[in-house]
């Protein structure tokens, strides 16, 4: 009975193990599936974000693209009205050297003629010099022996002569067919290879004109040297042996002279035949680069539109190979932040502890940092690598919070694309993007135009703006608004700081994250150019959801006009950050209207009242940009 009870329970203790084991089994079987959905949940998230930063970046770089291409066509169509004004020239100049060149023919022709006398009787001079110089070798010379060899000599020269005349007529002849085959081969085709087979002849023809011309003076050179040669062996021999035969030596002088004068007369006769021939070939194809030289003039302009396709095909891809290049490194980038963040990479990603002379984007170290009243970014002075003397600095705006850096660097972007070329100027240009990396702290951000300081700061060291001065920097930031009124688009954030004063007391238009089109709702705001016409209450509090019209504009313009005008802020430094002030003020607009007042009474009727049309409590009353710029302030009526 024992044993039965005890089998008993160890088979009931047995079962309880096999169910706490599969248990155990399906909870784990259950942290298994529970583990890989939230595994696949951020592999989807993940990808979902990579695919929309890449789009971002996608489009990103069409639109540098598309700005590169605008600025590249300004460009080519400067390069072609010079390369036009430089094509007339030359016409001109090849017109008025073909007239030149007929009207000097009869002259050259003159000349030449004089030349080819001067040349006959210089010949002429040199035969009877080597004739002279012959007659007393043959004199002098009684050895049998060397009298044939001279024979020999002369029979083998007269042989290799004969054989490379030979030789070169027969190339001359190939020559000939090969250009005539040439020439009748392309009759279909352009002028252009026509002219040029035609220059290939002409250069060919000369280079053997030059060639015979050097040939002959080789020959003369030999003649020379056997000359030499026989009359050093005649000394000799007449020292060895003073006996000789004068009678039969004057004889066989007789006949080689005669023999000699009578090779040398053919040869010359047959060089000056040939050359003949050459020149009128040499002149007939000058005549016929002369008769096309429009046509290649034609034919270059084309050749210079293919050249200039071609270098705008080279321009694409080579966008295309930057685009791609910036794809990889974003790709890096995300490789790298993933590796760091699952644990793989253990430095330290915050980078250095100090900006300063670190290398951006393989162009620009940054030199400076500059203290801000913002904590939000980083602005740094930054300096091209190339520029030793660091005469021309940038301006470089870093921040961790990437989506706002990158969203205000696409609105610079787009705006200054759609801008048109009289109006880019107005604004702070902006250049590169800085991707986030170890070196950069992991901050984002953008390299800009540097000027020397916001306006707000200028006032408050040089004080404000006066007289003519006054006018020009009022009519200057009423076109930066102007600009963008015309293309739709409100500031929302008109503030004296955000504009840059350049030297020569050039003003711009800079920080434009705050855009918005017009008729949508507020993104972004600041308090100091909020109009009174839109809700006190909601101000810092929510986004009024009221439509955005210029005049919201219009108001923080006047304010900052004031500014200009009084050297002080509407809303003083004190009270700018005092928002239930604001708010209390913006509930009585009529105040602020007569403090406006008040505070303008000495300062110029025209400024006085360009200033006052802005600040007008009714929204609809306000002018507008175009209205402003046409009043007599600006125009010479005051």
């Amino acid at each position: 009975v024992n044993r039965t009870a005890e089998k008993r329970d160890f088979s009931v203790k047995q079962s309880l193990l096999d169910a706490r084991l599969d248990d155990e089994k399906s909870v784990k079987k259950r942290l298994s599936l529970a583990k890989n959905q939230t595994n696949e949940v951020k592999r989807t998230q993940a990808k979902a974000n990579e695919m929309k930063q890449t789009e971002f970046q996608e489009k990103l770089l069409e639109a540098r693209i598309k700005n590169g291409i605008s600025e590249k066509r300004q460009l080519r169509e400067k390069r072609l009205l010079q390369l036009h004004q430089q094509l007339l020239e030359a016409r001109i100049k090849n017109d008025d050297a073909v007239k030149a060149l007929y009207d000097k023919n009869e002259e050259d022709v003159k000349i030449k003629e004089e030349e080819k006398k001067k040349r006959k009787a210089k010949d002429a001079q040199d035969f009877e010099f080597q004739r002279r110089l012959l007659t007393t070798r043959l004199k002098y010379d009684q050895d049998e022996k060397i009298e044939k060899k001279q024979q020999l000599q002369e029979k083998f020269r007269r042989r290799l002569l004969e054989q490379r005349y030979l030789n070169e007529r027969e190339e001359k002849e190939k020559l000939d067919e090969k250009a005539f085959v040439k020439v009748t081969a392309s009759t279909d085709s352009s002028a252009v290879s026509v002219v040029e087979m035609r220059l290939a002849a002409a250069k060919e023809i000369r280079l053997k004109v030059v060639e015979e011309a050097e040939l002959k003076a080789k020959e003369a050179n030999i003649a020379r040297d056997v000359m030499q040669t026989s009359l050093a062996d005649f000394e000799n021999q007449k020292k060895a042996d003073s006996n000789g035969e004068k009678d039969r030596i004057d004889a066989e002088e007789d006949r080689m002279v005669a023999e000699y004068l009578d090779w040398a007369r053919n040869h010359k006769q047959d060089m000056e035949n040939r050359l003949n021939i050459w020149k009128k070939e040499v002149t007939s194809f000058e005549y016929e680069i002369v008769k096309h030289s429009k046509t290649i003039g034609i034919l270059h302009e084309e050749a210079a539109l293919v050249k200039r396709e071609m270098e705008e095909q080279h321009m694409l891809t080579k966008l295309e190979t930057e685009r791609l290049e910036a794809l990889s490194i974003q790709t890096e980038n995300l490789e790298y932040i993933a590796k760091v963040r699952s644990g793989e990479i253990q430095e330290n990603i915050e980078g250095p502890s100090s900006l300063i002379d670190q290398v951006l984007n393989e162009k620009y170290i940054i030199t400076e940092e500059l203290n801000t009243a913002s904590d939000k970014c980083d602005i740094l002075v930054a300096h091209h690598i190339s520029d030793t003397t660091k005469q021309i600095p940038f301006i470089v705006k870093l921040t961790e919070v990437r989506e706002v850096i990158e969203l205000e660097y696409r609105i610079n972007q787009d705006l200054l694309d759609r801008l048109d070329p009289d109006e880019v100027d107005l604004f702070v240009k902006v250049y590169d993007w800085i991707e986030a990396k170890p070196q950069t702290q992991m901050k984002a951000g953008f390299v800009m135009e540097c000027g020397l300081e916001n306006l707000r700061g200028y006032i408050w060291r040089h004080g404000s703006y006066t007289g003519e001065k006054l006018r020009k920097a009022m009519e200057t930031i009423i076109r930066i608004v102007h600009a963008m009124h015309k293309h739709d688009v409100v500031w929302t954030e008109l503030k004296a700081e955000n504009f840059i004063v350049f030297d020569g007391d050039i003003i711009k238009g800079a920080d434009l994250e705050s855009i918005a089109a017009h008729g949508e709702t507020l993104r972004i705001y600041t308090a100091e150019a909020y109009p009174p016409d839109f809700p006190a209450d909601d101000l810092y509090e929510r986004l009024p959801q009221q439509p955005l019209e210029y005049s919201y504009d219009i108001w923080g313009l006047g304010l900052t006009l004031f500014e200009i005008a009084t050297g002080q802020p509407f809303w003083t430094l004190q009270r700018t950050y005092d928002i239930e002030y604001i708010k209390g003020r913006l509930k009585d607009p009529d105040g602020i209207i007569n403090e406006v007042h008040s505070k303008l009474w000495n300062i110029d009727a025209g400024a006085r009242d360009v200033i006052t049309r802005c600040l007008v409590v009714d929204p609809k009353k306000r002018c507008t940009c175009e209205e402003l710029l046409k009043d007599r302030y600006f125009t010479g009526g005051f």
